[in-house]
C-alpha cells in the first residue's frame, strides 16, 4: 500500500492517540502512561528496538536502514509532558487530571512524533530489500 494511503488509514486512529493524550496529561519527568502508550503504538508499527527511561522519561526508538552499520542516524527529539494548568476547555476529550492539561503546541507533540516513526517504519519497509528467498 502506498505511504500516503497509508496515512489517511491511520487518520483516525491518529485523532484518537491525540484525544487520549489530552484526556490523561502527565507532568515533567512522571510520564508512565504517556511513554507505555508511544512504546506500544512504535513497536505495533515494527520499530526495530526500543528503549525507555532515558533521562528518565525518555524514548529512544531505532527503526534499522539497509545499512545498520553505516553510522549515520537521524534523531528526533520532543517533550511529552502536559502544563500544570487547569483545562477551560468542554469537549469530549477534555483532561481528566485535575489542573493539568495540554496547550495545543505541548499536546500535538507526542502525536507528530509518534507519526514520524511511523513514517520511517513505512518508509524503510518499502526500500528493505527482500531477504527471505523461500520458494513454494
Amino acid at each position: 500500500m502506498p505511504i500516503k494511503n497509508r496515512f489517511a488509514d491511520l487518520q483516525n486512529e491518529m485523532v484518537s492517540w491525540r484525544h487520549d493524550f489530552h484526556e490523561y496529561p502527565e507532568l515533567q519527568f512522571d510520564l508512565p502512561r504517556t511513554t507505555k502508550k508511544i512504546t506500544e503504538l512504535l513497536k505495533g508499527f515494527g520499530v526495530d528496538s526500543i528503549k525507555s527511561e532515558v533521562g528518565k522519561s525518555g524514548i529512544v526508538a531505532e527503526i534499522h536502514g539497509q545499512k545498520i552499520d553505516s553510522g549515520k542516524a537521524i534523531g528526533f527529539r520532543a517533550d511529552m509532558d502536559a502544563l500544570p494548568v487547569s483545562e477551560m476547555n468542554n469537549f469530549s476529550h477534555k483532561s481528566k487530571i485535575i489542573f493539568i492539561s495540554f496547550s495545543f503546541k505541548n499536546l500535538v507533540v507526542p502525536v507528530i512524533l509518534t507519526v514520524s516513526g511511523v513514517t520511517l517504519c513505512a518508509i524503510v519497509s518499502v526500500l528493505k530489500p527482500v531477504t527471505d528467498k523461500t520458494t513454494d
